[in-house]
């Protein structure tokens, strides 16, 4: 099986998988092989992959439990399809429930004090870019000069899976885009989240996740009338599954902004119903 997973690894990465995402592939299947060889279990089915799943659920979180599944879903469905196997064994296992994230962002004062924290332009230049793009940081950090267009105001932008997609800008991304487009590829990604995190400190904000400033595009772009099926666009997503994410925060927040309206906030008086 261990010739299997290697074959199976080369296949998706020419595909053009992330070797990130083939890495935890094969660290998921490598697993998955052990389990088996120390149950003895030399032809594995329906029973032993949910008894694998089972095995891992106490050790890892229910997002890394759904990664197991998907890895297994994928390495069979691919064997299935090279006719190297006579059943997929993971066709009726169910994928393991995970909880739904709760979405985070960093609120207009919490960004006004971050941009004013910045130590340099290009550190201003990388939060702008990505609060008015919403591009993952692999995305940003392979941005060169000639992706702009400034004359359409779009750039194109190298996505997961060698995919290219066309993404909007203007405004401040562009005032700094041709003295600073060239510095942000010098960057790793551990070296802009130590930036952000460091901007936060000084800016006396909560840190979060540099990738919680594409949640915040998303959901101010939402709440100023943005499409849905647009920003699923944008953001390179190939389901409507995130987007709707987004759509069900920005419906608690318009739901939370129209009671305060009527009622004001705690300790006010807007509106008297009890007549």
């Amino acid at each position: 099986m261990e010739m299997l997973i290697e074959r199976f690894i080369t296949a998706k990465l020419s595909e053009g998988k992330q070797p990130k995402t083939c890495h935890d592939y094969a660290y998921c299947l490598h697993e998955y092989v052990k389990y088996l060889h120390s149950n003895n279990i030399a032809h594995p089915d329906k029973e032993s992959i949910q008894k694998f799943l089972l095995y891992k659920a106490p050790t890892v979180s229910k997002f890394r439990l759904r990664n197991y599944w998907v890895s297994l879903k994928s390495f069979y469905t691919w064997a299935d399809d090279e006719n190297l196997i006579d059943i997929n064994p993971t066709l009726k296992v169910r994928p393991p429930k995970t909880p739904k994230r709760a979405i985070r962002i960093y609120t207009k004062h919490e960004i006004i004090l971050m941009l004013s924290a910045c130590k340099s332009d290009r550190d201003r230049f990388i939060i702008t870019v990505y609060l008015k793009t919403g591009m993952r940081a692999s995305e940003l950090l392979s941005l060169h000069r000639d992706d702009f267009d400034m004359e359409t105001g779009t750039l194109i932008v190298h996505g997961k899976g060698d995919k290219y997609r066309p993404v909007p800008f203007g405004g401040e991304v562009s005032q700094s885009l041709e003295l600073l487009a060239d510095d942000v590829r010098n960057l790793s990604y551990s070296g802009m989240r130590d930036m952000v995190k460091r901007t936060c400190k000084q800016a006396g904000v909560k840190y979060r996740s540099p990738h919680t400033l594409r949640h915040t595009f998303a959901c101010d772009y939402l709440l100023a009338g943005g499409s849905p099926l647009a920003l699923k666009k944008i953001l390179g997503h190939t389901t409507m599954t995130m987007v709707n994410y987004y759509t069900e925060w920005v419906a608690d927040i318009v739901a939370a902004q129209d009671y305060h309206k009527l009622f004001g906030l705690p300790g006010e008086k807007r509106l008297d119903l009890s007549d």
